[in-house]
């Protein structure tokens, strides 16, 4: 702890080390002291503890399919002094939750992550991790740039060129082959090109195709398809094409360009696309994920754009061990 913490930030280095396991006697007291400094801290321990009662922090453990076997874990304050234990709102809870405390948390969070990836870790021929980018340059000489937690398999030869976007973000500068039209495919959505620039992204059932130049045919599963010229883009998400919008490619892509470019989407959204960008997750509480948000924000620090974005929608950010990100 360094004097450069904040005050929620000591108070979240107290409290997990009050759930590891007793404290000395010296530590108790410079707990103690520090408890005794200013009303502010037991207010911020008051919201750690809170925080980590919250139904929902269990729930969104759950949703991040980390199996943990189930048995009681420490009472909060356990390992603190009686005194730690009436500070503020402190709780006597013994629920039967999960047994971790917040540094244990986002470690099996991130081993859970990697271990949800094995499938596609097999299918792939490129791989990125989170705030990663690679730059591919396929036999047929056409130019890949993949971009964060995104994967992709290929198949270049003699008779065909075909992509699959397993996940992610995919920007492309095919190379021109009238013979062998370059095709790519994306969960239910087709793109097929001869020699263009454009991305193609991939958010579960949800993708977005957006042209720089040259023209881009997109189809979906049950035959419809779209020619899209320079400029433009267009979605498909459960299997249907969405508006074919004339402009706006660009910033459909800002990624390329180290850039996050939202306008008027939910919070929920873009802190779901942050994520993509930290190597441990960011989790939503309450009700500001539904807020719409409009922004131009450089992704070189995403958790300065998290932060700013908590502050734009009123809610708190708080930061756990291993680098978990909470907005509540």
């Amino acid at each position: 702890m360094t004097e450069h913490d904040t005050c929620e930030e000591q108070a979240l280095i107290w409290f997990t080390r009050g759930l590891d396991a007793p404290l000395s006697v010296d530590l108790q007291q410079a707990f103690l002291d520090w408890l005794d400094a200013s009303p502010e801290h037991a207010e911020a321990y008051a919201r750690v503890e809170n925080l980590w009662q919250a139904d929902s922090f269990e729930h969104a453990l759950r949703e991040l399919e980390t199996e943990l076997p189930e048995h009681g874990f420490p009472p909060v304050g356990a390992g603190l002094p009686a005194k730690a234990r009436k500070a503020g709102s402190i709780s006597h809870s013994r629920k039967r939750r999960w047994p971790t405390y917040a540094s244990a948390a986002a470690l099996f969070l991130a081993l859970g992550t990697w271990l949800g990836d094995l499938p596609l870790r097999l299918q792939a021929d490129y791989l990125t991790a989170s705030g990663e980018q690679q730059r591919i340059t396929l036999a047929d000489g056409s130019r890949l740039l993949l971009g964060s937690d995104s994967a992709i398999s290929a198949s270049i030869d003699d008779d065909q060129r075909s992509l699959r976007l397993l996940r992610g973000d995919l920007y492309i500068e095919a190379a021109h082959d009238t013979r062998r039209p370059l095709r790519i495919k994306a969960a239910q959505a087709s793109v097929e090109v001869v020699g263009t620039r454009f991305s193609v992204s991939l958010r579960d059932d949800h993708v977005a195709v957006a042209v720089d130049e040259g023209k881009v045919r997109l189809s979906s599963p049950d035959g419809d398809a779209s020619l899209l010229g320079a400029g433009a883009w267009q979605q498909l998400q459960a299997g249907h094409l969405g508006e074919r919008h004339p402009q706006g490619s660009a910033e459909q892509h800002g990624w390329t360009e180290g850039r996050l470019i939202f306008q008027d989407r939910p919070l929920a959204e873009v802190l779901k696309e942050l994520g993509r960008q930290r190597r441990a997750p960011i989790l939503l509480f309450g009700d500001a994920g539904s807020l719409r948000v409009s922004g131009n924000y450089k992704l070189d620090d995403p958790d300065l754009v998290v932060a700013a974005l908590a502050r734009l929608g009123g809610a708190r950010l708080t930061r756990l061990p291993g680098g978990l990100l909470i907005v509540h």
